[in-house]
């Protein structure tokens, strides 16, 4: 514990974070880390589907390096506790226990941008919608308890590793939401690998999800077939009232794109570009200066192929 209680300053980007972070910090998320021309991404391009889509991975190594080398950009408090002041809701303020993005929660520990922009754009519609579904959650799901504080019924979703992160910051966020978490109505916890089918209790539940998020996502090019062919199961389970789809990321390479471009189109889906630049400008991002966050910021909704625009 105490070792988790040493943090330091980073000179480049203002972030405060756990000392044991600092050498990951510097040299993968630090927002003001220049790009390498060295810099190489991973192969991600196993999975499933890798070879109905093996055009994803060729496509994306065939990036210009400076693309391919865009850095990833982690929120500015590397606290294990962050706190998050809603704009558009007054008086709502969460508190997430964020954990390490090197443990077993891997990314799913931290709170994202991409997650806050979601949690801002319900939060502008007032009071509840009928039922939401969070996919990939995480351990700080603003997004899903945003929605429940505002009186949507809400199912949280991630892989088995996350949910008890997941649930502690629910717990602890339980009394700013003002709402009991013990009606099973009204929110759920599941644990969804997008790699199988549709747990049992989500398809049972898709007809009435009215929305469905999901924020950040995208980095990594073995989550594009799966959340493609969930979003596909989805939509068809959903029956004649298909969901509203809202994909929020922060583009850290070009490839994320190729989710839009390739990986929807092969299952059937269409991904169309929402304008939340007015959105974005109204956001507060602490420490971060706005125009070194905004521009990679993006939400997109989905539906099928041949529905209109």
């Amino acid at each position: 514990m105490a070792a988790q209680l040493q943090e330091y300053r980073c000179a480049a980007c203002g972030g405060v974070l756990p000392l044991s972070r600092r050498e990951h910090h510097e040299r993968y998320w630090c927002t003001a880390r220049a790009p390498s021309p060295d810099d190489e991404l991973s192969d991600d391009s196993d999975g499933d589907d890798a070879t109905s889509l093996n055009a994803l991975d060729a496509l994306r190594q065939a990036l210009p390096g400076e693309a391919r080398a865009r850095t990833a950009m982690l929120a500015p408090t590397f606290h294990n506790a962050t706190r998050y002041s809603f704009v558009h809701a007054p008086g709502l303020e969460f508190v997430f226990e964020q954990q390490s993005v090197f443990g077993d929660c891997d990314t799913g520990g931290a709170l994202w941008f991409s997650e806050i922009v979601v949690a801002e754009w319900l939060a502008r519609r007032g009071p509840g919608r009928g039922r939401l579904l969070e996919l990939g959650c995480g351990a700080a799901p603003a997004a899903g308890l945003a929605a429940f504080a505002a009186g949507w019924d809400v199912v949280f979703t991630d892989v088995v590793a996350v949910l008890p992160s997941t649930r502690r910051n629910i717990e602890v966020n339980a009394a700013a939401c003002g709402r009991p978490l013990n009606d099973p109505n009204a929110l759920d916890l599941l644990a969804f690998d997008w790699n199988g089918p549709l747990p049992d209790r989500v398809a049972l539940l898709a007809p009435s999800f009215a929305t469905i998020v999901v924020s950040d996502c995208l980095f990594r090019a073995t989550y594009h077939a799966p959340l493609a062919r969930t979003l596909a199961a989805l939509l068809a389970a959903a029956g004649p009232a298909p969901p509203e789809i809202l994909v929020a990321f922060q583009l850290r390479d070009d490839a994320d794109l190729l989710f839009f471009t390739h990986a929807l189109p092969y299952f059937g889906l269409r991904g169309d570009r929402i304008d939340i630049d007015a959105h974005l400008a109204g956001l507060r991002w602490h420490d971060v200066p706005s125009h070194a966050i905004r521009d990679h910021l993006f939400l997109y909704g989905v539906v099928a192929a041949g529905a209109p625009r």
